[in-house]
């Protein structure tokens, strides 16, 4: 398991944990208002995951089911958009170290050595490389964001976690947080 920032980079490596385990650890930089409506109050720095991950304060989840309202269809548009950035990174991991393109008949400890080096490596040279891809800026990022561990505490969500997740939707529907596309994608035609 890994965290992406908007540029691409591991800014989190979990590598070696089995399936089972928690995925708790995630980066907890202060909460910040959503650009252009202060109104609707501080929102944490957020993870999106599939699914497969419970709804949290700081992860979200897209809404499920078919047959959405317009607000939770643009969320879970720009919810799958965010998505793409992790996916993404590790496509641009992969293409640049083809070592995983095939199977890897290694020692599973040197298996892991392997992906943490890859992942290593993989942000120097985006760091270093004029040629990088670079993210179209959606806010800062804290410059050194802090790990914790998080208590595991089951997938309900909680009033905290839905009431962030209907901040995100109010802002994207806005005129201070929407794409110009985003209609037309979430609905095949422009609203």
């Amino acid at each position: 398991m890994a965290l992406v920032d908007a540029a691409y980079n591991f800014i989190f490596i979990d590598v070696g944990s089995y399936g089972s385990n928690s995925d708790g650890g995630i980066f907890s930089p202060p909460p910040t208002n959503l650009p252009g409506m202060p109104e609707l109050g501080p929102v944490p720095h957020l993870i999106v995951g599939d699914e497969a991950f419970p709804l949290k304060e700081n992860i979200m989840r897209p809404f499920p089911g078919k047959n959405l309202p317009k607000h939770e269809r643009i969320y879970n548009y720009r919810h799958s958009r965010a998505r793409r950035v992790s996916e993404n990174a590790f496509g641009i991991l992969s293409n640049k170290f083809r070592i995983f393109h095939r199977k890897i008949e290694l020692k599973p400890a040197n298996v892991d050595k392997i992906v943490l080096c890859a992942c290593i490596l993989h942000n120097f040279i985006r760091k270093t490389s004029i040629n990088n891809i670079q993210p179209d800026p959606v806010g800062d990022l804290p410059d050194k964001p802090e790990l914790i561990n998080l208590e595991h505490t089951g997938h309900h969500s909680s009033g905290e976690a839905i009431g962030v997740r209907n901040k995100l939707c109010k802002w994207f529907s806005s005129d201070a947080g929407k794409v110009t596309w985003q209609d037309h994608v979430s609905f095949g035609h422009a609203n």
